[in-house]
């Protein structure tokens, strides 16, 4: 829960100012505070006024919760950001510090993504035993953030995929071009040929060398 011993960087609120931050590494805060929630309400403590600022980010990238059991602030209830059952003297559940976290994601943009913003739905859901524990809560964002990270990772091989076709097609065109018949022979290794050139050459051969042909029955 705590950061003792670490050095924090920032918080959510500050680097949420700086950047967009993606699906996959909102999935990660998700699921790193949600794991720190999961371990205090096992042992009894709700945090009762979570928000971006509680949400610290070590050295190594990972998410801290702080601020437990500290006094809350006279504008931490704020309709819309704490659960609506949580009353005007700061009596809380674990289900609002579920709520909190949901609302917390939600203003720093995960429902641009649909499996968060599904999951931000369930956190936000007013009737508190309709939302999911803490501990569900980290296992669900793990998944989603193992699958934007292999997202991430597809979508690249696909591009290094595609290039190597790009590679593929080339070289073939290259090829092709030494084997097409030229009135003098000559090395293809003594050529610069561009791509553009060679397309051209092999889109306009077959209908010269048509017109050879023709020119030749004629003769």
């Amino acid at each position: 829960m705590g950061t003792q011993g670490q050095v924090v960087t920032c918080d959510l609120a500050q680097l949420a100012a700086c950047r967009r931050l993606s699906a996959a590494e909102l999935a990660g805060v998700g699921r790193d505070v949600a794991r720190a929630l999961a371990e205090a309400h096992e042992r009894g403590v709700v945090h009762r006024h979570l928000s971006a600022q509680h949400v610290v980010f070590e050295a190594d990238g990972r998410a801290q919760v702080v601020g437990f059991g500290w006094p809350i602030p006279d504008d931490a209830l704020v309709p819309g950001v704490v659960a609506p059952e949580v009353t005007g003297d700061g009596w809380s559940t674990s289900a609002a510090d579920v709520f909190a976290l949901g609302a917390l994601l939600e203003g720093v943009g995960a429902r641009g993504d649909r499996d968060l913003a599904r999951l931000v739905r369930a956190c936000t859901a007013r009737d508190m035993t309709q939302r999911p524990s803490a501990d569900e809560l980290a296992e669900r964002f793990e998944r989603i953030a193992q699958d934007r990270v292999r997202g991430g990772a597809t979508s690249r091989g696909w591009r290094y995929a595609v290039a190597g076709f790009g590679c593929f097609v080339v070289g073939g065109l290259l090829a092709a071009a030494t084997l097409w018949p030229e009135p003098e022979p000559k090395r293809l290794e003594h050529l610069q040929i561009e791509l553009p050139r060679v397309l051209t050459q092999l889109e306009m051969a077959p209908s010269d060398q048509g017109t050879t042909r023709t020119a030749a029955a004629e003769r």
